[in-house]
């Protein structure tokens, strides 16, 4: 399958690499249940008497399900291992843990002397017809890799000398990509790399971060390429271990407001029951860098219908770049989905004034919404699918 990188919904497609479309849903639906199953098989194998409801991960029953994020599972993972276990520590402890102490987690094989490829046959018979030459001589030949590659068979072998140019502008990349984070205000202070993710492993990328940045410590676990995992284990165990998150963006909500001529635009204005409105204002909730601790609940915010004839409302969130975004299109602003609040069961417009509190600082964003009057809890739901 290829690799994505845009926005996700319930109807998107993914294309795999002989141009067959399936809905995402069903691709990652059916990688979760065969990872679910092939855990449970291996666990009957080892164990009897396994009950399911006693085991938490990442799958299906949603009060059994937590998300861990990666760099937190490594800074996790790192912190537990003894110090024989991690390149670049010393002493008693591992003093970038210590409180007050900041330092930034890269998640990013050893070559050996050469590097085998083997050669589909079909490679050399389309080369042969479109160019009219063999393959194997006319790669040979070519100047910048003479006495670089050989055949062996169906197989190709490259110095490792050759290999290591592959890499080079994947190390100077994340090289220039540290700089400018280690560049920035925040994050002035920090003395120390860690290292985790597969990559990491790579002597290669871990002798560019060295030289590049001699002067601070440099990190690297025993197991770079499970550090994230065995992480996530820790997380799942013990999820209040992170104490506080930063906050990535701001997050607010689209909602209307009494129009004012001369203060909002007209191309904002809208009526609704005969009243003029301003639509699309950013009602901000939490504002970008702030540190937020888990499970933190912000003060209330009450809201009402747009219309009296309306029994579900879908309140619309929003992040931004910026620290106070006035209108939900405003540049850097994205929509992050609805929260669905069901009112079915009001009659009365007058007390459809409801409240909406949002729980930041875990993993994933929290609602609970309430009628104002009587405080009666409301059904309420994120969709981030829409």
């Amino acid at each position: 399958m290829r690799s994505y990188r845009y926005d996700l919904s319930r109807h998107t497609e993914l294309t795999d690499d002989k141009g067959k479309r399936m809905p995402a849903m069903k691709v990652f639906a059916e990688g979760i249940r065969y990872l679910k199953e092939h855990l449970l098989t291996a666990c009957g194998e080892r164990t009897h008497g396994l009950d399911e409801r006693e085991m938490h991960w990442a799958g299906i029953a949603t009060d059994q399900l937590s998300l861990a994020l990666e760099p937190e599972a490594a800074s996790l993972f790192c912190k537990y291992l003894p110090v024989e276990k991690i390149e670049g520590a010393t002493g008693k402890g591992i003093s970038a843990f210590a409180p007050g102490r900041k330092y930034l987690v890269l998640d990013a094989g050893d070559m050996d002397q050469k590097v085998t490829f083997k050669m589909p046959i079909s490679i050399h018979e389309t080369f042969s017809s479109v160019r009219g030459e063999d393959f194997r001589r006319s790669l040979i030949m070519k100047h910048d890799l003479k006495d670089q590659v050989t055949f062996a068979g169906d197989k190709l072998r490259i110095q490792a000398a050759q290999v290591k140019n592959f890499f080079t502008e994947t190390c100077d990349t994340i090289i220039g990509h540290l700089r400018n984070v280690l560049g920035q205000p925040t994050v002035r202070g920090t003395d120390t790399i860690l290292m985790v993710g597969g990559f990491s492993e790579s002597p290669m990328l871990q002798r560019a971060v060295k030289e590049a940045f001699s002067e601070m410590k440099i990190i690297i676990p025993a197991e770079a390429g499970l550090a994230v995992l065995k992480g996530a284990v820790i997380f799942g165990h013990n999820p209040t271990a992170i104490a506080s998150r930063v906050s990535r963006f701001t997050y607010g909500i689209s909602v209307n407001k009494t129009f004012i001529p001369g203060v909002h635009p007209e191309s904002k204005k809208v009526i609704n029951d005969g009243r003029a409105d301003c639509q699309d204002c950013f009602d901000k909730h939490v504002q970008i860098d702030q540190e937020v601790e888990v499970g933190q609940s912000f003060d209330e915010k009450g809201y009402i219908p747009s219309r009296r004839n309306q029994r579900t409302v879908a309140v619309r969130v929003f992040t931004s770049t910026e620290r106070n975004p006035k209108y939900v299109d405003d540049p850097g602003c994205t929509e992050l989905g609805n929260i669905n609040v069901d009112m079915s069961n009001i009659d009365s417009y007058e007390e459809r004034n409801f409240v909406v509190k949002m729980i930041y600082g875990d993993t994933e964003l929290h609602v609970e919404a309430k009628v104002l009057k009587t405080g009666e809890v409301l059904n309420a739901s994120f969709d981030f699918l829409a």
